[in-house]
């Protein structure tokens, strides 16, 4: 019985191989964009010391922590299998306060906090079962033996979105126990009339922002408090304190703790004189943040 061949002329050869080299090229060049995309921290940046509930240093030879803060957009940290640790973060603001903490975490933490400039960790060691906790202490040659069981990785872009922007919040400027909300219908509110509110918990309201058109959009962050149940609501006034515009979030439809964004956009006008932007907020008096809210205008 004849074969049947199949003759595979050179120029044929030629275009597979071409077409190969230019996968490889391909698949190789996305491959390394992909790596340029994240850097990993060195593991030396960990020295022996903590942080305490306000993020502040303390000295202990039982934790590691990363003394200088780090851009954290795109944050994520990868514990190592058998790594026998406990580890927390800490986020700060652009002026270094504390904003939040993610305590005791034991598994991969991937989290792009929009918030927060920069972070700081603290590792917490699994004290050896034949060693009284009181003893147990991190020997020098051991710091990066526990730092390198934590893989860390950050965006290589670090381009901050509130950079050098104000916070428009002042806490010494917001009324306790009032709001420009003084029923459950936006065309009932203005901002001329702050009364007394009456239809749940404690709340506050800042004073008026003026908006001037010179910023198109305005981000506020609010933080609740794990048994908050009143909406924060960002409202842009007009000059004679009607309502132009509101954006307001359903408290319980988060869980809390939490730190909750809300963006208005600002209304094209042909003036702003006398226009102005008021948040109504819960009053979180109590919160571990030393700042509830943050008011960014871009």
């Amino acid at each position: 019985m004849a074969r049947n061949r199949r003759k595979i002329s050179l120029k044929k050869i030629l275009c597979l191989i071409l077409v190969g080299i230019v996968a490889f090229t391909v698949i190789g060049g996305i491959a390394a964009f992909a790596k340029k995309d994240t850097e990993t921290l060195s593991s030396t940046i960990f020295s022996r010391g903590g942080l305490d509930e306000n993020g502040e240093h303390v000295a202990s030879e039982q934790t590691l922590y990363t003394e200088q803060a780090f851009n954290c957009i795109g944050l994520r940290i990868v514990p190592d299998f058998d790594a026998h640790l406990t580890y927390d973060v800490y986020y700060y603001d652009y002026n270094d306060n504390l904003i939040d903490k993610k305590l005791g975490l034991t598994k991969t933490y991937d989290e792009d906090y929009p918030l927060a400039k920069t972070a700081r960790v603290v590792i917490h060691p699994e004290i050896p079962s034949d060693t009284n906790e009181k003893d147990f202490k991190i020997g020098f040659l051991e710091v990066y033996k526990y730092a390198s069981k934590l893989k860390i990785t950050v965006d290589k872009n670090q381009k901050y979105l509130y950079e050098n922007i104000i916070n428009l919040y002042d806490k010494s400027k917001i009324t306790e126990g009032k709001t420009f909300a003084s029923t459950l219908y936006p065309t009932d509110w203005n901002s001329n009339t702050i009364t007394e509110w009456t239809l749940g918990g404690a709340v506050n309201v800042t004073d008026k922002i003026k908006v001037d058109g010179t910023c198109d959009t305005y981000d506020v962050y609010v933080y609740l408090e794990a048994d908050e149940t009143e909406w924060p609501t960002v409202a842009i006034f007009n000059a004679d304190g009607s309502v132009n515009d509101y954006v307001n979030l359903d408290a319980m439809s988060v869980t809390k703790p939490v730190w909750v964004k809300l963006t208005i956009e600002v209304p094209e006008l042909d003036s702003y004189e006398g226009v102005h932007l008021m948040v109504h907020l819960p009053d979180c008096s109590t919160s571990t943040p030393e700042t509830t809210c943050y008011i960014f205008g871009y």
